[in-house]
């Protein structure tokens, strides 16, 4: 009966979601018996905001701008400067289970299930737009290509990058919300704006050279729409619901910015990062994924390159779309290597690309597609079903050995290192940076004299600190970032206060002060933004309900 009820085309989803979650626990299955973390590149500065949001989830405070309890306890500014929100799960499964390596694993065990669920629903949308057919199998190839690609696992195993691996897991959601509106039927403009919203909201560079790709896309597409006048408004619609729903990320971070001169992540040279001949390939043939490797490990990853290589030498197998894609793919990956003239615009704003290799996001995305095309169109289970588990097995191996043969440099009694502070700080006022390392080591002043604040309770967007108990007025200078906003106060008293030359706060309190509080004070601006924001997504929702409801 059980069988007969598997069966049955209504229960597919429910048979596909359940092997999405096996291989995602058996793919991981090497990591959550890892007692500890392996020192990621990312991995310090993604686990302090964890480690911060989930402190403030105790306070039932999901909202916040500074990071209190995280980052050394200096009021760094980055929940303003770097998106948060899509965090909050790790951050609950980490208020559930209290062990952070488990939640933390669990979390990108989570997120691995989801990206396997996003691509197989967007190449189903894809399927029925552009192939005009039903066929189950390309959606299963392309989600379990896409999902295990090198770049992929690399930034959730290695990189441990959540905000990159975030944006990757919405953007095949993307491009096929995006090529309903431009070629498919726009009434479906909401999977575009869902996705974009999401990408906005998780990683804010991913968001810029997603944009610029997409303006790119839309002129290129431009001569070839039908209704290109209800295309078009469809478009600036959807272009003006993400704006509205991400202004509660907009606002914060400009207004922040144009008051307090800040650091900004580090920009190197494009033309020195930009993939290596051996990079590309010889890594790539291995699946390696070793940071201490060239331009810091990345590669293709086995399964892309060889996509590339069947799709090469197969290429008048595939369908007209497939070719396309792999057009698509191939010039993506050209971007990525030493092979484009990067050095030319080393000087100029493209910069803040940081690494060429972020475009790999593209060639996983076509490539995958391309792979799932020819699979399909070669027409042969047995050929398919060999093609997934080798996937799956040399994914499996890699995470495996990975697991087995890397230090493990931070294990359960070491986290608090790993969880407090990060190797490198970004977002600071750009006045603290030359005083950071004592900031950092809570190095301030008590009527000009040296004193380390040691005594120091966290709070929410605030901290308290304590002090030695004086009949006189005291002058200090604490070590804790100044961005605006701040009130002080001792005794349930307000204080006056002004930034110090090392972009600290200074205060002066009263005598027989024992303590001073300090609480970031949210600005009217943020709270209108946050309330147009959430009411604009909770009148998008209504409107998809509305539109699925009639369909």
């Amino acid at each position: 009966m059980l069988v007969q009820f598997l069966k049955k085309e209504k229960f597919r989803w429910l048979k596909l979601s359940l092997l999405y979650l096996i291989l995602s626990f058996l793919l991981m299955f090497p990591l959550l018996g890892t007692p500890g973390f392996f020192g990621g590149w990312d991995q310090s500065f993604h686990l302090n905001r964890i480690v911060d949001l989930t402190a403030n989830l105790r306070h039932l405070h999901p909202i916040s701008f500074i990071n209190t309890t995280a980052f050394s306890q200096i009021g760094l500014a980055v929940n303003t400067f770097y998106p948060y929100l899509t965090l909050l799960p790790f951050a609950i499964l980490h208020l559930i289970i209290p062990s952070l390596t488990l939640s933390v694993n669990l979390g990108l065990t989570a997120l691995l299930f989801t990206n396997f669920i996003c691509a197989h629903i967007a190449m189903t949308r894809f399927t029925k737009l552009a192939y005009q057919d039903n066929s189950v199998n390309r959606p299963i190839i392309f989600a379990i290509a896409y999902g295990l690609s090198g770049y992929y696992i690399f930034n959730l195993i290695v990189r441990f990058d959540l905000g990159e691996c975030l944006v990757m897991m919405i953007l095949p959601i993307f491009a096929v919300g995006l090529y309903d509106i431009l070629l498919g039927d726009w009434r479906h403009w909401y999977w575009f704006v869902f996705s974009a919203t999401t990408i906005a909201y998780s990683h804010l560079l991913s968001t810029v050279i997603i944009a610029f790709i997409t303006v790119i896309i839309v002129l290129c597409s431009f001569f070839k729409m039908d209704h290109r006048r209800q295309r078009l408004l469809t478009l600036c619609k959807s272009s003006l619901f993400i704006l509205i729903n991400t202004l509660f990320l907009l606002i914060p971070l400009i207004t922040t910015a144009s008051k307090v001169d800040v650091t900004s992540p580090k920009l190197g040279s494009l033309s020195k990062q930009a993939m290596s001949g051996f990079s590309a390939f010889v890594l790539s043939t291995g699946n390696v994924i070793n940071p201490k490797e060239a331009t810091h490990g990345v590669n293709l990853g086995i399964i892309i390159l060889a996509s590339i290589l069947i799709c090469t030498i197969c290429f008048k197998r595939l369908s007209k779309l497939g070719k396309k894609m792999y057009i698509c793919g191939m010039f993506a990956f050209f971007l990525c290597t030493f092979f484009f003239p990067w050095k030319f615009f080393d000087h100029t704003p493209i910069r803040i690309l940081q690494h060429p290799w972020r475009l790999l996001i593209f060639v996983n995305l076509f490539m995958a597609g391309c792979l799932s095309d020819f699979l399909t169109q070669l027409n042969k289970r047995t050929w398919q079903i060999v093609s997934l588990i080798l996937m799956i097995t040399v994914t499996f191996s890699t995470i495996f050995i990975y697991t087995s043969r890397t230090e493990l440099k931070y294990p359960t009694a070491r986290l608090e290192k790993l969880t407090m502070q990060t190797k490198y700080m970004d977002y600071e006022p750009v006045k603290s940076h030359s005083y950071l390392n004592k900031i950092e080591k809570h190095q301030g002043t008590i009527d000009g004299r040296k004193y380390v604040f040691n005594e120091r309770t966290p709070l929410p967007d605030g901290m308290l600190y304590h002090i030695p108990l004086a009949s006189h007025e005291q002058k200090l200078d604490v070590p804790f970032l100044d961005y605006g906003n701040l009130t002080v106060s001792a005794q349930n008293i307000r204080l006056p206060s002004h930034v110090s030359k090392r972009g600290t706060l200074c205060s002066s309190v009263p005598a027989n002060s024992n303590s001073i509080s300090i609480h970031y004070q949210t600005p009217v601006s943020f709270k209108i933004a946050a309330a147009i924001s959430f009411s604009g997504i909770l009148f998008y929702f209504y409107l998809w309900f509305k539109f699925r409801t009639k369909e």
